[in-house]
C-alpha cells in the first residue's frame, strides 16, 4: 500500500459521446505496421459517407477503420489492429472499450507498442499537473487502502458489481484480484509500515504521551488499543495507535500493565514515556501501579497518570440525570408517544401544520448517552408549544397515557438544558485530536463551576440537590487539580503562574490557603521538572531545530475561541503590568515568567504550538517541556464516544477477523488518515454515524429530519 499521487484522468469523447480515458500521446503517433490486411476493405478514416463524426479517440492512432463487402453483399465495418492485424467491431455503435481492452490486454504484440501510448495526463495529490501510467501494482494498492479505509471484507474485490464497474467506468485494463490476495497485501503493508514507523518514532527526540482503552466485539473478545501522542520538531501534534492487541481474560491490571510493557518494549520506547491517559477504572490504577515500576519517568512518575476527563464529566452528568430523572421523564414520555406509531406522528405533523412551525423530528432518547438527553430536552423546549398542542389533541380520548407537562416542567427542562451546555462544550473541547487540550482543563473547570454558582438557588429544590449531588462528584475528582493542568497553563504565555489565581478563586470558592497551596504546588513541580530537563539536555543543540522558523501567532490554524479570549482579558484586568526585571542571573524559567503577559487582538486567534516554535531559541529547555506537557492528551476518546457509558465496540465487519488481522486493519486505517491528518474527522464522523443510527431507529413510515440548518417550512 504505497503513498503515491493519485491522478485525476482527463477525459476524451468517443464515438458514442461516451466518456473514457485517453490511450495514446497526441504528439507521438504510433506508426501502423504493413501486416494489416487490406484485401476488400475501403479504408474509412473519416469518410462523411460513413461517420459525419471526427474520429477522437486515441485508439485510432493504433486501429485502422475499414468497411469490407460480406459475401451476402453487405456490409460490415470493421477495427484492425495495427499492430497483430486482429479484426474487431469498428461501427459506431461498437464504442471503444472493447478496442482499449484489445490493446492492453489482448493484443499479442502489445509489448512492442511505444510506452507513450499508455500514458495520460493526471493530477497528482498536490493538484500539480503530471503523467499518469496504469499498472496493475498501482490499483492494486488502491483498492488495498479502499478496503481498509471503508471496512469493507476482503470478498469485496472478488464482486463482479465493483470489478465491472471499475472497467467500465475506470480502467478497462483492471483484473481485479482475490480477497485472499487482499488480506495478503494488507498484512504486508502493515509489517512493513509499522517499522517504517518503529524508525521515526527512534529517532524522536522527546518522550511520547500514551492513552489506552479497552474495546469488546461481539464475540466477547476484549482488545486492548495502545495510542502514542507527540509534537515533532516542526511542532505539529501526532497521534499513532501503535497496537490493537487481543487482552487475554482475565482484564487484570497487571495484565493491561504487561501487554502495555510488551508493546512498549517491541517499539522500543520504554525509556521516552511522559504520560498516560486512562479511564478511571480500579484495574488501570492497578495498571498504573506495576507500569511506574517498569518504566524511567521523570520525577519519578508523579505526572504519569491521567485520568480520562471526558469520562469524568460523564459520570458527574449521570449521577445528576439519574436524579432528575422523575422530572424530564414527561417530557420523554411525550417524545416517545409521538414516535410509537403513523396515526400519533401524523398528528404530530398535524399539530406544527396547526401552528405553522416546520415539521421537524424531535431527538429521542439514546440509552447510556447523557447528550441525547441534553438533545431532547434542547429541541423539545423549541417545540413547546407544539407538544402542548399534541398533548391538548391527545387527552380528549379519556384513555391518554400521558401526563400533561406544567409550565413548572418546562422551566426545569430549560434549567436542566443550560446547565449542561457546559458540560456538552466541555466534554468536545476535551477530546480535541491536533490541538492542545493539557491547557484548556482549567478553563473550563472554571466555567463549569461558574455555572454551579450561577445556578444554585433556582427556584426548584430538586435541581439545587442534582447542583450538590454533580459538584461532590466534581471535587472527588478535581478537588485537587491534578499537577499537569496546572504546568500546561503556566507555558500558555497569555496566563502564566499568578493568573491561575483567577481561575482558582472560581474554582475553589476563594478559599485563599487552598489557592496558595495549588499555586506553590504548581510552581515546585515545574520548577523540579525544569532542573530535570536541564540535566537531561544539557548538551542539546536546539538550533538544529530552530531553523526557518517564523511567527505563527496569526496562524489559520487558530486553537482560540471565545472562552480562552473572555479568560485572557479577565485575567488582564486583574494583572497590574509586571515591572521591567533584568535578566542577569535568572533562569531561562524565571526569564520566562518574569515577561509580561502575551497580549493578542481583541478579535485575534493564538496559535500556541507557533508561539513556543518561535521562541524556542530563547527557551531550549522550557520548549523542550511545552512539547511533551501540550501534548498529553486529556481523554482516551473521541466526544461522541465519550457521551455515552456504553463502552468501545469492536464493529460487525472486524469481529469476524483473526485478532491480528483486526490489528492490522485498524492500524492501517489510523495511519492512512494520520497522513492527510484527518483522523479526528473521521472517528468523530464515524461515532456519529452510529449515534444517528440509535437516534433514528424509527418505523419505516415515519420521515427523516433534515440537518436544523435546512429545515424545510411546511405549508398548509
Amino acid at each position: 500500500m504505497t503513498h503515491r499521487n493519485d491522478h485525476i484522468i482527463l477525459d476524451d469523447l468517443d464515438e458514442k459521446g461516451q466518456h473514457f480515458e485517453s490511450v495514446g500521446s497526441p504528439t507521438s503517433p504510433i506508426s501502423p505496421t504493413s501486416n494489416v490486411p487490406t484485401n476488400n476493405n475501403t479504408t474509412l478514416g473519416s469518410n462523411p459517407s460513413v461517420t459525419n463524426k471526427k474520429l477522437k479517440s486515441e485508439v485510432w492512432k493504433i486501429f485502422d477503420r475499414v468497411e469490407r463487402i460480406k459475401q451476402d453483399g453487405t456490409k460490415e465495418i470493421k477495427a484492425i489492429c495495427s499492430k497483430c492485424g486482429d479484426e474487431l467491431a469498428g461501427g459506431p455503435s461498437a464504442g471503444t472499450n472493447h478496442l482499449k481492452r484489445h490493446m492492453l490486454n489482448s493484443c499479442k504484440r502489445k509489448n512492442q507498442m511505444d510506452i507513450r501510448d499508455f500514458q495520460q495526463l493526471g493530477k497528482d495529490k498536490e493538484g500539480n499537473l503530471t503523467t499518469f501510467i496504469y499498472t496493475d501494482a498501482n490499483a492494486w494498492n488502491e483498492v488495498v487502502e479502499y478496503l481498509v479505509r471503508a471496512e469493507h471484507p476482503f470478498t469485496f474485490v472478488e464482486k463482479d458489481d465493483f470489478t465491472g464497474m471499475v472497467q467500465r467506468g475506470f480502467t478497462p485494463q483492471y483484473k481485479g484480484f482475490s480477497a485472499s490476495t487482499a488480506k495478503r497485501d494488507i498484512m504486508k503493508s502493515f509489517k512493513f509500515y509499522k517499522e517504517k514507523l518503529k524508525s521515526i518514532l527512534h529517532a524522536h527526540s522527546g518522550r511520547f504521551c500514551l492513552t489506552s482503552d479497552l474495546w469488546t466485539s461481539r464475540n466477547k473478545l476484549g482488545f486492548l488499543s495502545l495510542t502514542i501522542h507527540y509534537i515533532n520538531s516542526n511542532w505539529n501534534l501526532n497521534k499513532r495507535i501503535i497496537s490493537f492487541k487481543m487482552l487475554e481474560s482475565p482484564h487484570t491490571g497487571y495484565n493491561i500493565a504487561n501487554l502495555i510493557s510488551e508493546e512498549l518494549q517491541y517499539w522500543g520506547i520504554t525509556d521516552k514515556i511522559f504520560s498516560i491517559t486512562l479511564d478511571n477504572a480500579t484495574n488501570n490504577d492497578t495498571a498504573e501501579m506495576f507500569l511506574k515500576e517498569k518504566l524511567s519517568l521523570p520525577l519519578h512518575g508523579t505526572l504519569f497518570r491521567i485520568r480520562c476527563c471526558a469520562h469524568i464529566l460523564n459520570i458527574i452528568v449521570q449521577d445528576g440525570l439519574s436524579n432528575l430523572s422523575s422530572s424530564v421523564e414527561k417530557i420523554k414520555d411525550i417524545v416517545r408517544n409521538i414516535n410509537s406509531s403513523q396515526a400519533r406522528y401524523e398528528l404530530y405533523i398535524k399539530c406544527c401544520m396547526e401552528l405553522k412551525r416546520n415539521q421537524k423530528n424531535i431527538n429521542i432518547d439514546v440509552p447510556h448517552r447523557w447528550n441525547a438527553t441534553y438533545l431532547l430536552l434542547d429541541s423539545a423546549i423549541k417545540y413547546k408549544d407544539v407538544l402542548n398542542l399534541y398533548y391538548s389533541h391527545l387527552s380528549q380520548n379519556s384513555r391518554c397515557p400521558l401526563e400533561k407537562i406544567e409550565e413548572h416542567d418546562w422551566m426545569l427542562a430549560e434549567l436542566v438544558r443550560d446547565f449542561l451546555k457546559v458540560f456538552d462544550d466541555s466534554t468536545k473541547k476535551f477530546c480535541g485530536v491536533y490541538y492542545p487540550t493539557s491547557c484548556r482543563v482549567i478553563i473550563q473547570l472554571t466555567n463549569i463551576c461558574a455555572k454551579f454558582s450561577k445556578f444554585y438557588g433556582q427556584t426548584f429544590g430538586i435541581f439545587d440537590e442534582t447542583l450538590d449531588l454533580m459538584r461532590q462528584k466534581f471535587d472527588k475528582y478535581w478537588g485537587d487539580i491534578p499537577l499537569i493542568f496546572g504546568m500546561a497553563i503556566i507555558l500558555d504565555p497569555r496566563f502564566k503562574i499568578e493568573e491561575l489565581n483567577v481561575f482558582l478563586e472560581i474554582i475553589y470558592n476563594d478559599e485563599v490557603e487552598k489557592i496558595q497551596k495549588t499555586i506553590q504546588s504548581f510552581q515546585n513541580s515545574m520548577t523540579q521538572l525544569f532542573d530535570y530537563y536541564g540535566n537531561a539536555y544539557k548538551n542539546f543543540d536546539i538550533g538544529a531545530q530552530t531553523q526557518n522558523t517564523r511567527s505563527s501567532l496569526s496562524s489559520t490554524s487558530s486553537l482560540s475561541d471565545q472562552e480562552e479570549q473572555n479568560a485572557y482579558h479577565m485575567v488582564k484586568r486583574r494583572r497590574e503590568q509586571a515591572s521591567s526585571v533584568t535578566s542577569g542571573g535568572l533562569s531561562e524559567f524565571q526569564r520566562y515568567l518574569n515577561q509580561p503577559l502575551l497580549e493578542i487582538d481583541e478579535e485575534g486567534s493564538f496559535d500556541l504550538f507557533g508561539w513556543w516554535k518561535t521562541n524556542q531559541s530563547k527557551y531550549p529547555i522550557l520548549s523542550i517541556m511545552a512539547r511533551e506537557i501540550l501534548s498529553v492528551p486529556i481523554s482516551t476518546v473521541a466526544s461522541e464516544a465519550s457521551f455515552s457509558a456504553s463502552g468501545r465496540v469492536v464493529s460487525d465487519k472486524r469481529c469476524g477477523l483473526s485478532p491480528e488481522t483486526v490489528e492490522a486493519l485498524v492500524c492501517l486505517k489510523d495511519w492512512n488518515l494520520a497522513d492527510t491528518r484527518r483522523q479526528e474527522a473521521e472517528q468523530e464522523a464515524e461515532l456519529a454515524e452510529v449515534f444517528e443510527r440509535l437516534k433514528l431507529e424509527r418505523p419505516e413510515w415515519m420521515p427523516r429530519s433534515p440537518p436544523h440548518d435546512q429545515q424545510s417550512t411546511t405549508s398548509r
